[in-house]
């Protein structure tokens, strides 16, 4: 008799085991945690821009400025060589004025601290004629962002969405917006899938703080003598 219950027991024991392995009868809709539901992710992007060829004998000052900030962008962004594209016409004296700005546009990128052999040139075919086509820089950086775009609205809010009701889920846009401006901000895009290193401590400053708190010297930050017409000015002459 004992033998069968101790069987019993155990055989119990058994299927309530198995019962706890197995799967549930239904699936969620999707990932519960914002951050496996729009993760951060690397992404080449291509980064470009337009130079028209409208003055002759040189560039336009707004022309100068653009090069510049694309050429401080490329620096620390760029993954590939930084291609500039110029357009080719049928017309051997327009061909001679675009090769003499791209020539400009080299010469600009090269100043503002892009490295020549990193610069390619290429022509493509101009389709109109009578038009004034664009001179293209582009280049491939790195970025962080998600793997699709935000505003997917796969079930109706207002409405009975079952599952996700009985398990309190959040909708399925929810986080999108704010885990693509964090991959927007972040400076070094490699800090997505993996964390920067922490910097040396300034052991020099530490010893000084330390000097003062066992001093009994005050260890916080100075401010600035209050300027004329300032707040505490105006709260020390109220007090009087």
């Amino acid at each position: 008799m004992i033998r069968n219950l101790v069987t019993a027991t155990c055989l119990s024991l058994l299927a309530a085991a198995c019962a706890d392995l197995e799967k549930p009868a239904y699936t969620l809709p999707y990932a519960p945690d914002v951050r496996d539901r729009h993760p951060m992710v690397l992404k080449n992007e291509l980064t470009t821009l337009d130079i028209y060829p409208t003055q002759v004998g040189g560039l336009e000052l707004r022309q100068k400025v653009d090069l510049q900030d694309f050429a401080r962008t490329y620096g620390p962004a760029g993954k590939s060589a930084l291609v500039v594209s110029s357009p080719y016409k049928g017309s051997g004296a327009d061909n001679a004025s675009v090769d003499q700005h791209v020539g400009y546009v080299v010469k600009a990128l090269v100043s503002a601290g892009v490295p020549r052999s990193s610069i390619e040139l290429k022509k493509y075919q101009a389709l109109q004629y009578d038009r004034i086509e664009p001179i293209k820089l582009a280049y491939v950086q790195l970025e962080a962002g998600l793997p699709h775009e935000c505003g997917q609205w796969p079930d109706d809010l207002g409405a009975d969405s079952g599952i996700a009701n009985l398990e309190n889920l959040t909708h399925a846009n929810f986080g999108c917006a704010h885990q693509q401006n964090i991959a927007a901000q972040i400076a070094n895009p490699m800090d997505v899938v993996r964390p920067a290193r922490e910097t040396a401590p300034d052991s020099t400053q530490r010893v000084l703080m330390l000097r003062k708190f066992v001093a009994g010297e005050p260890t916080s930050t100075s401010r600035p003598p209050a300027q004329s017409g300032g707040g505490d000015s105006v709260s020390s002459s109220s007090a009087n």
